[in-house]
């Protein structure tokens, strides 16, 4: 079993030599949709028919898109979309769950949920994306917190899916993106998003990102204003010299985010986060959002540092005056650069700013309806 896929829950099997056991894709009558086991020599059970299977397994679908993460196995090249993309077979998803994100289903299995998933191959390897609200005419390009991935931006892309359309990307060695040896920049970063944008046929949208995300945005706007029509930085770092930057994040690699002897990160506990390191964590912060946090490290591995020293290494300050585009900023009330917001504002030329009561880190998260909302509002002025 991979170790990214995880657990499969109380239906998973080990085939080690004793009983043999195979998947059957059949739906049981009181969970549809959840994979069944039969033992050699067992009866079959009548099948439903066709068009009762193919209704539970597409509620399947929807009511856990987010959750195959790294455990689907079965993707498809999809004709309706763009010659290049590759996504995700729905006929197949539903016989994959992750036991790891079962504590979503209370949450999400009341309604049908829509969001695409898309793999689009660039100059950086194939660089994968969540889409919500693709009808919608104008866009939002999301990106993700360093060592975090598009997982954290579900509730955003559905928050704004109803009046735009939100697409949340995964930085290269993020999520399910191809891994990069070479250290990429947040110059790297913004290309990826292009990338995307031109693959979806999008010739300009909003840039929305959160402290990593935020550099990634900010870049955006500068470097291409022709495809850029505003930015929104969610608690952006304030970085006046380098040495600021590497104080405040000698303590992630000395100890609050262990690893093995490898350098292979380590799952941690959300009371160890909350005790050791609250400033990175949510005012709300709860087990959904700490197995999201887990999951990212995995999938990004021994490079989950490569958006931090990507963040380390960029100028924003220097950066910022050549935006043309609005810039709103908007802090977390705890949020550790509070203190330096009206500074930072101060380097780009229509800059506006907002302070959330209560928040703190993982805004976009935590308040994803709120900023939701305030984009959706700033795209209509």
């Amino acid at each position: 079993m991979s170790p990214q896929l995880g657990q499969l829950g109380a239906h998973e099997t080990r085939h080690d030599g004793a009983a043999a056991a195979r998947f059957v894709g059949r739906d049981e009558p009181h969970r549809p949709g959840r994979i069944s086991l039969l033992r050699k020599g067992e009866p079959r059970q009548p099948r439903q028919p066709q068009h009762r299977r193919d209704h539970a397994a597409s509620q399947e679908c929807s009511a856990f898109s987010h959750d195959l993460l790294p455990a689907v196995s079965g993707i498809a090249v999809s004709p309706q979309h763009r010659p290049g993309a590759v996504h995700l077979a729905k006929k197949s998803a539903h016989f994959l769950r992750p036991a790891i994100f079962d504590n979503l289903r209370s949450s999400y299995a009341t309604r049908i949920r829509i969001m695409e998933r898309g793999i689009v191959a660039t100059r950086y390897g194939h660089i994968h994306f969540r889409r919500g609200g693709a009808a919608q005419p104008r866009a939002v390009v999301i990106s993700h917190i360093s060592q975090q991935s598009s997982a954290l931006m579900i509730e955003l892309v559905e928050a704004l899916a109803p009046k735009v359309q939100a697409i949340a990307l995964d930085y290269p060695s993020c999520g399910m993106s191809d891994h990069v040896a070479q250290q990429p920049a947040i110059e790297d970063y913004a290309s990826c998003v292009v990338a995307v944008m031109s693959h979806l046929g999008l010739e300009r949208a909003t840039a929305l990102g959160e402290a990593t995300g935020a550099f990634v945005s900010a870049e955006l706007a500068a470097a291409h204003p022709d495809r850029i029509e505003r930015a929104i930085l969610v608690n952006c770092p304030y970085y006046p010299e380098k040495s600021v930057h590497e104080r405040a994040h000698a303590p992630l690699r000395d100890r609050l985010r262990p690893a093995d002897p490898s350098g292979f990160p380590l799952t941690r506990t959300l009371d160890f986060v909350l005790e050791q390191d609250p400033a990175h964590a949510p005012a709300n912060a709860n087990q959904s959002w700490m197995d999201r946090i887990n999951v990212a490290q995995m999938e990004a591995g021994r490079n989950r540092w490569q958006p931090l020293q990507a963040l380390g290494a960029y100028d924003l300050l220097a950066r910022l005056p050549a935006l043309r585009a609005p810039v709103h900023f908007i802090m977390g009330e705890q949020f550790h650069y509070r203190k330096d917001l009206d500074a930072l504002a101060s380097h780009a030329k229509r800059a506006t700013t907002e302070v959330i009561a209560g928040a703190r880190f993982c805004v976009t998260w935590s308040h994803a309806a709120h900023i939701a909302s305030r984009t959706i509002q700033l795209m209509e002025l």
